[in-house]
């Protein structure tokens, strides 16, 4: 039995090995909250420690690069979300449909700014 181990094994490893293929990937975490960028870019660079080729479109560009990791930077957009917050006071007094439309308008024309 011990004598066939081995070459069990090494088929078995070498089966694995042609069964696992690398990706490309693209990220999109622009978001000008630092913690969701947080998530995105960890779970990114993760992907890229494991041979991926990942891109990332993010708000918070790194300074030195990483291996398998393109970063795209939407830095410009934190102007955009700034101004945002300050209408964020403003839904107090919306009603609840008011809310959800705003929160749908936002979304809408931060993807379109982004995506630019």
């Amino acid at each position: 039995i011990m004598r066939h181990t081995f070459p069990v094994l090494v088929l078995t490893a070498s089966a694995l090995v042609t069964l696992s293929h690398g990706a490309k990937i693209l990220a999109v975490f622009s978001m000008g909250a630092h913690s969701h960028f947080t998530l995105g870019f960890r779970l990114a660079k993760e992907l890229a420690d494991r041979g991926h080729e990942v891109t990332l479109i993010n708000a918070y560009p790194q300074k030195k690069p990483i291996k398998n990791l393109r970063e795209i930077s939407v830095a410009e957009i934190k102007g955009d979300l700034e101004e945002k917050k300050k209408q964020l006071y403003e839904m107090g007094t919306m009603s609840y449909i008011g809310q959800l439309k705003w929160v749908s308008d936002f979304g809408a024309s931060y993807t379109e700014s982004v995506l630019k």
